[in-house]
């Protein structure tokens, strides 16, 4: 059994097994030219460094290391999310809602797979961490939830960038609005401090892996960023129209190439040259850029409402729906986690922790109206 992930992955896990077994180390991938950095210059190696290590440790195949990685992450997603809502929920009900919606999110993030399931697994540590605050008594049981959440959120923005950040600022909007003590400035502390310190030893065991590479090639791309205005340029063809005719790396490159064909796709040059592309298109054609926003967040809405279900309704029906404890740290992670269909295209991939966080939505409401109408049962009786 295969699990299909976008084709260039597949490839690049095949160099970085080669790459580790040419020379014994990780961090080295081996291609058609040469060796050079895993993920050939994109931000996104984590994958690679797990493929190289399951290489290393059980000898498995690009396929094998596949299917071990959507196991492990939507595996313990899953995990994390049953154990956080068995601890949260008190209630019977609630208890069953939540292990159905969390089954059927959980089949869904692993039939969409690749990179993008890191989302799902991060907003897994959110009903965890809700049982935690609102049982505080224990503190060294939220230190120890803080800096394991610092280690895999590196991890996390490691195998795809950014996939960390909405747990994240959860999280802390959650402390600063809920807790009334000033240990919520000290959990903070601990977590940004535990973000800063794995970043700067990944950053020193990264700059070690270069040196190696650049004894082999000295020619090595030893970029790690993210390209962002290519994939803003190319998500103006999300609505048909005659400038950008359609979602495509081609449409962005050819725009590239017809200003200067002597700039390498993907470079820094190329990226200041789609900026300014990017904003001299929603000058120019504001109808288009409207439309194609416009139709980007109704496909959002509607995710959200398929994947919030009822609990949006309980939510609306719910008499303490304004109380901002739990909705502005949940409407933040929502909207950051939009951005990237936003911006680029809403396809679901890019969307996983949108529709995550919209079942955490649903699963907290749902309860929180399940236990109203119980109180208000019992205070007519």
């Amino acid at each position: 059994m295969f699990k299909d992930i976008m084709g260039d992955r597949v490839n690049t896990i095949k160099c970085a097994i080669d790459g580790f077994d040419k020379t014994g180390s990780i961090g080295v991938g081996y291609y058609d030219y040469g060796f050079d950095s895993l993920s050939n210059g994109g931000d996104d190696k984590g994958l690679y460094y797990f493929a190289q290590v399951m290489h290393k440790i059980f000898d498995w195949n690009a396929e094998q290391i596949i299917i071990a990685f959507h196991i492990l992450f939507v595996g313990f997603g899953f995990i994390f999310f049953c154990i956080g809502w068995m601890l949260i929920l008190k209630n019977k009900l609630s208890k069953i809602i939540s292990i159905v919606a969390t089954s059927i999110l959980t089949v869904c993030v692993y039939k969409i797979g690749d990179v993008y399931v890191m989302f799902y697994f991060m907003s897994s540590f959110i009903p965890i961490f809700l049982y935690l605050v609102n049982n505080n008594n224990n503190n060294n049981s939220m230190i120890f939830f803080i800096f394991s959440l610092s280690i895999f959120s590196t991890i996390s923005h490691l195998i795809r960038s950014y996939s960390f950040i909405p747990t994240i600022l959860f999280v802390i909007i959650y402390l600063l609005i809920n807790l009334k003590n000033n240990k919520k400035y000290s959990y903070i502390f601990i977590l940004v401090a535990t973000l800063f310190i794995s970043n700067v030893i990944y950053k020193e065991y990264e700059k070690n892996i270069n040196n190696n590479l650049l004894q082999l090639n000295h020619n090595a791309n030893l970029n790690t960023k993210h390209v962002f205005w290519h994939s803003v340029y190319i998500g103006f063809g999300y609505v048909d129209n005659e400038y950008i005719p359609h979602y495509s790396d081609e449409v962005a490159m050819q725009k590239v190439n017809s200003i200067d064909a002597n700039i390498k796709p993907l470079s820094k040059a190329y990226e200041d040259i789609l900026r300014k592309e990017v904003f001299k298109f929603i000058k120019e054609h504001k109808i288009i850029t409207m439309q194609n926003f416009g139709a980007k967040f109704g496909v959002i809405f509607l995710y959200f409402l398929i994947f919030s279900n009822i609990g949006f309704y309980c939510f609306c029906a719910s008499l303490n729906k304004k109380k901002k404890e739990f909705l502005i740290p949940c409407l933040c992670a929502l909207c950051f986690n939009s951005i990237f269909g936003f911006l680029v295209i809403p396809s679901i991939n890019y969307l996983i922790g949108f529709i995550s966080f919209s079942v955490i939505f649903a699963i907290y409401y749902i309860d929180n109206y399940i236990n109203e109408k119980r109180f208000l049962k019992c205070y007519k009786q």
